[in-house]
């Protein structure tokens, strides 16, 4: 029936905004990866929060880029424990570059299960940069040759090579 299709739409519509209304007001984006294609989908806030181009498509191995290398194997290891005990995380984590004022996240998920296996791990991420000192700070230089080597710095999945391209918006 076309008329409860409509009703149908107006209903998932109106959930969609009032989704998108609440993350934005709560400063929280979520993401979720498909465990059998290794695909990420990503909301709208965590697209601000990051500062990813709307028409930029973000692989896993790009949003990991955004992160220093020690916390990506923390998130990595994080999921790894969720996909096989079932256990979620909630973590803080130093972005490789300050995105915007955003130096900090705070990274949490779980993983959803298909009968024996994973079929998708879930989560959302918030910036907690209030109050943190960048560990650059902390140093002699800055930063310097150490800070723009981490920057450069690409995760790629074991199986599939070095991430390619940045998903960061010009």
């Amino acid at each position: 029936d076309i008329t409860q299709r409509k009703l149908a739409a107006q209903h998932l519509a109106a959930s969609e905004a009032f989704l998108a209304q609440a993350e934005q007001i709560a400063g929280v984006g979520g993401w979720e990866i498909d465990v059998a294609s290794w695909t990420l989908r990503v909301t709208p806030q965590l697209r601000r929060i990051f500062a990813i181009a709307d028409d930029m498509q973000v692989s896993v191995e790009d949003f990991l880029a955004f992160f220093e290398p020690g916390d990506r194997e923390r998130i990595g290891e994080a999921a790894e424990r969720s996909v096989k005990t079932g256990a979620g995380w909630d973590l803080e984590l130093a972005l490789d570059k300050p995105v915007a004022d955003v130096r900090w996240i705070r990274s949490f998920g779980q993983v959803e299960r298909a009968g024996a296996g994973a079929r998708r791990l879930g989560g959302g991420v918030q910036g907690v940069t209030d109050g943190r000192v960048p560990q650059d700070s902390q140093s002699a230089d800055g930063g310097g040759a150490a800070s723009d080597e981490r920057a450069s710095t690409k995760l790629g999945r074991p199986d599939r090579g070095p991430a390619q391209g940045d998903a960061r918006s010009p």
